[in-house]
């Protein structure tokens, strides 16, 4: 409906203005809305074009500030004037560097609500037929995962291994789904300007602003056994896998910003509680509920609860393991001109590397294990309304090195 006013019937529905230091957008018809925004507040320029969009040789903009942004559609050829008129020289990945990427960036939950919102597009579309058949061959699949499991002496229930058939093809389907996304990725500088493009089906153009923003690497343990990460800037992926020898040299290149020799503060030996107490407790708890259940004359029959208790102890003996093992990497460092944030969040490990001039806030907390081990956790704020936590680390040992950042007004709505 949106491309129906806003593009086909632009002349009617839109009016949008261009001035030396302002981008002025007017949508609608009997109300009206006025967006106006400062252009030097720009951070980031996303354009994407559909299969439909580019029957009709379209392009929808997104243009994002610190505070909100605006969404309009442009022809194809169309031009931002602020923008520069050369293009950047391009620098392409591989095929294997952007599968890595997809693999990294690939969540089983992101999964999940994907593959729901297809089966309910094709029951809609196509008819309950179809989606009664998708159905089908999960069950399908699940009933010869069990067969091959029963010959190899291995008792799953039947629930568990449809569970695990249609987790697996959630993620399976993300996957494929960002691998589309990173098809064909290429990234340039020029100057303040980072591109990033890609796209097979849909197609993406990024256009970052790099006058304060962050780079954010993140890393699993597929990461850490390769050596490579993905590096992101405002939430875009601007390279899908950096190899650790070559992580200065492209932060120096693509984003500018330049790693100097610094002071670390690392948690040490005595904060692996603090860090893996969670996932450790469950772990005594479902090792103290098999060890209960073993004495039950009922326990041999409790085929699925047996299943289930031995998959979380081995989930969360795995999780204790991954949460120490980011332990080892995680810390703060600080420079002159940036310092760098390395700390667990979930099941990833986040590494910012971020300017000092841009911090607005920095908060110490300690809990009452901390004060006992002269630990603390150490959180900053930044005008790009981004947090980083550095957990469990030695107290003496933080500084303050970091300006206070004044924020700015970006983006104002006139009724």
């Amino acid at each position: 409906m949106s491309f129906l006013f806003y593009y086909i019937l632009r002349k009617i529905f839109v009016k949008l203005e261009f001035s030396e230091n302002t981008i002025a957008l007017q949508k609608g018809f009997f109300i009206k809305r006025i967006f106006v925004v400062p252009i030097n507040s720009v951070v980031k320029i996303s354009v994407e074009r559909t299969p439909l969009l580019r029957i009709f040789r379209a392009k929808e903009v997104k243009i994002s500030t610190l505070r909100g942004g605006i969404k309009f559609y442009l022809q194809k050829d169309e031009q931002l004037p602020f923008l520069p008129t050369r293009q950047a020289p391009m620098l392409k990945t591989s095929f294997w560097e952007q599968a890595f990427g997809a693999f990294i960036a690939t969540r089983a939950l992101a999964g999940v609500v994907i593959f729901a919102a297809l089966l309910r597009r094709i029951g809609s579309v196509f008819g309950s037929g179809y989606y009664n058949k998708i159905f089908s061959a999960l069950f399908s699949a699940a009933e010869n995962v069990t067969r091959l499991l029963s010959f190899l002496h291995i008792a799953v229930p039947r629930i568990a291994a449809a569970i695990a058939v249609f987790a697996l093809s959630c993620w399976i389907l993300s996957f494929v789904r960002k691998l589309l996304t990173l098809a064909r990725f290429r990234v340039g500088r020029r100057g303040e300007y980072l591109t990033v493009a890609g796209g097979l089906i849909t197609l993406y153009e990024h256009t970052l602003v790099l006058n304060s923003a962050a780079a954010v690497s993140v890393s699993s343990v597929a990461s850490l056994i390769a050596d490579r990460a993905p590096i992101y800037v405002r939430g875009v992926m601007i390279h899908p896998a950096v190899h650790r020898k070559n992580y200065r040299k492209t932060l120096k290149v693509l984003c500018n910003i330049t790693r100097e020799k610094t002071d670390k503060a690392a948690p040490p030996l005595r904060a692996f509680f603090g860090y893996c107490a969670a996932p450790l407790c469950w772990s005594v708890l479902f090792a103290a509920l098999i060890m209960l259940l073993r004495f039950s004359e009922y326990f041999r029959y409790a085929v699925l609860l047996k299943t289930i208790l031995y998959i979380s102890l081995a989930v969360s003996l795995y999780t204790a393991f991954i949460y120490f093992l980011y332990m080892r990497h995680s810390g703060i460092a600080y420079g002159e001109r940036f310092s760098v944030i390395a700390s667990r969040s979930k099941m990833r490990l986040y590494t910012a590397v971020f300017p000092n001039n841009t911090v607005l806030q920095s908060k110490i907390t300690q809990s009452l294990f901390q004060r006992r081990s002269r630990l603390c956790s150490y959180k900053i704020y930044t005008m790009e309304r981004q947090a980083f936590k550095a957990r469990s680390v030695p107290k003496e040992k933080l500084r303050q090195p970091f300006a206070v950042a004044l924020e700015t007004t970006d983006i104002c709505w006139i009724p």
